[in-house]
């Protein structure tokens, strides 16, 4: 079962878009349901595209640590629901709490929640 807040790599293909795969997401909600496989509700993480700069909900993460961090975004507003039996997730890393607050801010105000 993958926690909130893992980041996880596919082992299969899962799109957020047309022909788009993703290599590393994060998990922003998980639960598990009888009878049928665990389901998560998770956002990629993407290069910084000067593209993506102008868009709300966009949330700065590093991959790896130290010298070979990578500097990513995490895009919230592309969330989605699968089940985990679809992609066969790896847990690659975990979120720290400052991000995770992030990600709770940009939510809520993506969702109008109070």
């Amino acid at each position: 079962m993958a926690d909130r807040g893992d980041v996880l790599t596919a082992r299969r293909t899962f799109g957020f878009g047309r022909g788009d795969s993703l290599e590393h997401f994060i998990v922003l909600q998980s639960a598990s349901f009888p009878g049928i496989s665990d389901t998560v509700v998770v956002a990629p993480i993407r290069k910084p595209l000067p593209a993506l700069a102008a868009w709300v909900g966009n949330v700065p993460i590093a991959l790896g640590s130290g010298a070979t961090a990578k500097p990513m975004v995490i895009v919230v507003p592309l969330l989605a629901a699968a089940t985990t039996d679809r992609f066969e997730p790896e847990v690659a890393g975990r979120a720290d709490p400052r991000t995770m607050a992030a990600i709770d801010r940009v939510l809520r105000a993506l969702l109008a929640l109070r």
